[in-house]
């Protein structure tokens, strides 16, 4: 069926563009308005008629375009005599004159004439010969009538029907039985919508599942913060309840000063104990020399340590300043300009350290010591042992501060929760394979119909294009 004509250069048409309907299209105009020429342009396109009465005057070429329901777009043209088609793009040279080249008519659904027919028009009916056959000369009504006569070949030509016929119900049947099949098959994918629902309820218990789980571990430390509140309750109900049958205490007198005095005992025996430790812990010493006052000498030995390492610091300056060479001369003194206040600061240092390190070689030498390594080595280990008691005191703390571990409750309810989470996901799991199975068969299915399809594209009753979608629907558009 044809949906769009556009006439350019043909007769008196300069470019014309006419969009068809469904069913019967009818073209109403005055007299010279060009009707009969898209009658003439569609027989031309049909027919690839011969001649240039059709190119417009003072034109070179002119041209018939044509767009099916199947979105094919055939074109004649005629440029300088010669005529060419083009389909879809393609472009067909060389046609000469006569029937147009085979895909052209397979595009228009133009099948081939009896050859008894040829002199025949039976597509057109032209404006100025409205009289069948009665016109024409004897020989022509003969022929006609002669062929239309042949029995034998009617009958043939009807047989042959009637076998397409029961053939294409056989099809049909046999179509209809695929189609139920697949009908079945396809059925359970009804249920997936229902399955995906079903999913997203699941996903939506498990959700509220977490949710409960997480509010009874929530629940759990609140019960036992109660249940500790409780215990906690009644051991003081219990303590006031006794304090309540106590008498008042007497009144004490002024204790004041006797706790002056148990504070003094106590410290005086915290001393005596100290002390006993440290005679214990001296009585294996040996007895020191005896020694003036070292404040003073200990005080001059620091300064001097300080002073040799400064001297020493300052030497080593001069030593590198000595064993460095002479600079080039340089133009730019910015630079030592800048260098210059800190080197005079250096040489002032120096100078003064090395007064104090003469000054230090007058100083007396510093008295001999004893060896004291052993009571070093024993401080030492007095520091271990302490560091060791302070850390269990402190464990010893950390563990008096912990809470007893709480009963755990029974937990019942929650495995139930879970044995019944994972039968749906096992179900979930069962019906995934299921749906994967079923879309494989519907698969295999529709390459099946591709394949049939491929061997027969053509509809046997209408002759138009067969589709998938169109199958899968369960009817054929014939015409559409």
């Amino acid at each position: 069926m044809l949906r769009r004509i556009r006439l350019r250069n043909f007769m008196s048409h300069v470019d014309t563009e006419l969009e068809l309907a469904d069913g019967v299209n009818v073209i109403v105009g005055p007299n010279n308005c060009g009707k009969s020429a898209i009658v003439s342009a569609l027989s031309v396109l049909a027919a690839n008629a011969s001649g240039d009465y059709m190119v417009r005057h003072g034109c070179d070429d002119c041209s018939v375009t044509v767009t099916t329901a199947e979105g094919d777009e055939i074109t004649w043209r005629r440029v300088k005599g010669t005529p060419s088609y083009i389909l879809n793009g393609q472009e067909f040279y060389r046609v000469g004159r006569g029937e147009p080249p085979e895909e052209i008519r397979r595009a228009l659904r133009l099948r081939s004439g009896d050859p008894d027919l040829d002199g025949f028009d039976v597509h057109f009916g032209h404006q100025k010969q409205p009289i069948f056959l009665l016109n024409e000369p004897g020989s022509k009504p003969a022929q006609f009538f002669a062929s239309s006569s042949d029995a034998g070949r009617l009958l043939e030509m009807q047989k042959l029907h009637k076998d397409n016929v029961i053939a294409s119900r056989r099809q049909r049947a046999s179509l209809l039985e695929e189609q139920e099949a697949v009908k079945t098959k396809t059925a359970v994918l009804d249920q997936a919508a229902a399955l995906a629902e079903e999913v997203a309820q699941l996903e939506f218990t498990y959700r509220e599942l977490k949710e409960l789980d997480n509010r009874i571990g929530v629940l759990e430390q609140e019960i036992q913060r109660l249940q500790r509140l409780q215990r906690q309750h009644d051991i003081n109900a219990k303590v006031a309840q006794a304090l309540d049958r106590l008498t008042e205490p007497p009144v004490l007198a002024d204790t004041s000063e006797l706790e002056k005095d148990a504070a003094h005992l106590r410290a005086v025996q915290l001393q005596i104990k100290k002390t006993s430790e440290d005679a214990q812990a001296l009585a294996t010493l040996r007895v020191p020399p005896l020694m003036e006052d070292t404040a003073l000498l200990e005080s001059h030995i620091r300064r001097l340590f300080s002073l040799a390492t400064r001297v020493e610091y300052s030497r080593s300056l001069m030593h590198t300043a000595q064993t460095v060479q002479e600079p080039p001369a340089m133009h730019d003194l910015a630079f030592l300009a800048h260098r210059l206040p800190r080197l005079i600061e250096l040489h002032r240092l120096v100078t003064r350290e090395t007064a104090v390190v003469e000054a230090s070689d007058k100083l007396v030498p510093v008295p001999a010591f004893n060896d004291t390594s052993e009571l070093s080595e024993d401080i030492r280990r007095l520091r271990t042992i302490l560091t060791s008691v302070t850390a269990l005191e402190r464990q010893v703390q950390t563990l008096a501060d912990l809470q007893p571990f709480p009963e755990l409750e029974p937990e019942e309810q929650l495995a139930e929760a879970i044995c019944e989470l994972r039968s749906k996901t096992a179900n979930y799991n069962y019906l995934a394979k299921k749906h994967l199975k079923i879309q494989g068969e519907k698969v295999q299915v529709e390459a099946a119909i591709e394949a049939y399809l491929k061997e027969n594209p053509v509809c046997p009753t209408c002759g138009s294009e067969m589709k998938l979608e169109v199958l899968l629907r369960g009817r054929c558009q014939h015409g559409a």
